[in-house]
C-alpha cells in the first residue's frame, strides 16, 4: 500500500505537488458507481464515486483509499525529513477528507482532470459528462497536490481517463 514515506512533496505556491518514484502516481479503479454524474463546483469539475461495501471487488480500492487518508491525517507522526516542511505548513490545521458515507458505503470525491476522456471499453464510443449520471466507470485516478488552506488541509484525487460501461 501507498505510503506517506513514498512520496516527495514538491511546493507549489500553497500548494504541494505529490511524486513517487519521479512521477505522479496513478490508481485503476475496478468498476465503480457513479450516482450523480459529473457536477460542477466553482469553476471545477466533480465527479463523487460510491464504493460499495457489499462488492468483494471494491475492498482493495477502498484500503488503498482509507489508507491514504489514514495518513495524511497521521502526517505529523511520521517520521521522514522530505515531509518537516509539510508538517509546519499543516500544524495545527483540520484535515479534510475526500471520502464521506453514503446510502452504500462510501462517496469518494473526485476532480475531473483537464482532458480527461470519458468512452466505452472498445474505444468505439464517447460520452458527454452529462451521460455518466448511475453509469457504471472505471476511472484511472491520479493522485494531486496536497491542498492548505489557512485552517485545513487535503489531498485531491483526479479522473485522468474513464471507460463507461
Amino acid at each position: 500500500m501507498l505510503s506517506i514515506s513514498d512520496m516527495f512533496f514538491i511546493r507549489e505556491k500553497r500548494n504541494y505537488r505529490i511524486v513517487i518514484n519521479g512521477s505522479k502516481h496513478k490508481i485503476i479503479c475496478p468498476v465503480i458507481q457513479s450516482p450523480f454524474g459529473i457536477e460542477s463546483y466553482g469553476n471545477k469539475q466533480i465527479l463523487n464515486i460510491e464504493i460499495d461495501i457489499e462488492n468483494a471487488d471494491l475492498n482493495d480500492f477502498y484500503k488503498n483509499i482509507t489508507n491514504l487518508d489514514t495518513n495524511f491525517q497521521n502526517i505529523n507522526s511520521i517520521q521522514n525529513a522530505n515531509i518537516d516542511v509539510v508538517k509546519q505548513d499543516i500544524n495545527k490545521k483540520q484535515f479534510i477528507s475526500c471520502i464521506r458515507n453514503s446510502k452504500k458505503g462510501f462517496i469518494v470525491r473526485t476532480h475531473i482532470k483537464t482532458g480527461a476522456i470519458y468512452h466505452s471499453e472498445d474505444g468505439k464510443q464517447f460520452y458527454t459528462s452529462k451521460e455518466l449520471k448511475n453509469k457504471k466507470l472505471k476511472p484511472i485516478i491520479e493522485l494531486g497536490p496536497l491542498w492548505i488552506t489557512d485552517d485545513s488541509y487535503g489531498y485531491i484525487l483526479y479522473i485522468t481517463d474513464i471507460i463507461v460501461f
